[in-house]
């Protein structure tokens, strides 16, 4: 599983672009979901559930996220009084770990890879994190926008690639070799525990085999729930 963000401000194209983006996935027939952050507290209402709708048609499982609640679209999973301490690559591995690529829109403030979708010089966020690139929206700027753009990238980020929205191809290239992949992961009272390449992948081959001696496990995604032992317990 590989995720990120499409960041950028309001009326970029930061839509367009990931059904652009989805529409490129379905066709190498990839699985995915798309993860929309929002402050309104209203989430059912139609105003803001218009883009996961589209995202929805496109055979998308989607997500919609306020500090107060997950709505899961197709799922029809409602968590009331969410709690933003759990995080939202919680959110990610707990409820989207099955997909090949899980997309989120918005997400600015976090520490998520991103692609920012820009139409103008006006819309680059010189204090984005974790930028892994720019994505222009030739739809809405001119050859004269482009080319000012393109002069300013070079000369505040010169080492960032730029792409546009006719690249997807090439960005969808660019995204797997540049994003991690995730094939296990712990979390330990909500705390995403780091492992090293060669401890994740020791904990993936014993679980694997393990599982394979058992019936019924052929599932593409494991949950496993267990209670850590006290010192006191594991002395009786």
């Amino acid at each position: 599983m590989k995720f990120f963000c499409v960041s950028g401000y309001h009326n970029v194209g930061k839509t367009s672009f990931i059904l652009k983006f989805l529409e490129f996935l379905k066709k190498k027939k990839e699985t995915f979901a798309v993860i929309k952050s929002t402050h309104h507290k209203n989430i059912l209402s139609s105003d803001i559930t218009k883009d996961t709708s589209k995202f929805s048609q496109m055979g998308a499982d989607t997500a919609l996220i306020t500090p107060e609640e997950i709505f899961i679209e197709k799922r029809k999973n409602v968590i009331k009084k969410f709690s933003e301490t759990q995080g939202i690559r919680y959110i990610i591995f707990k409820y989207f770990f099955s997909y090949d690529w899980v997309i989120l829109e918005g997400f600015k403030n976090t520490e998520l890879p991103k692609l920012e979708v820009i139409k103008d010089v006006s819309d680059i966020n010189f204090n984005l994190v974790n930028r892994l690139a720019f994505v222009i929206n030739e739809n809405l700027a001119n050859e004269e926008k482009q080319k000012e753009l393109l002069e300013k990238l070079e000369q505040y980020f010169p080492k960032t690639p730029v792409f546009f929205f006719k690249d997807v191809e090439k960005i969808y290239e660019f995204l797997k070799e540049k994003l991690e992949s995730y094939r296990l992961k712990i979390f330990i009272d909500l705390k995403e525990i780091k492992l090293k390449p060669f401890v994740e992948n020791l904990f993936y081959n014993l679980l694997t085999t393990f599982l394979d001696s058992l019936k019924d496990t052929q599932g593409k995604s494991v949950e496993i729930f267990f209670e850590k032992r006290s010192n006191n317990d594991s002395q009786r």
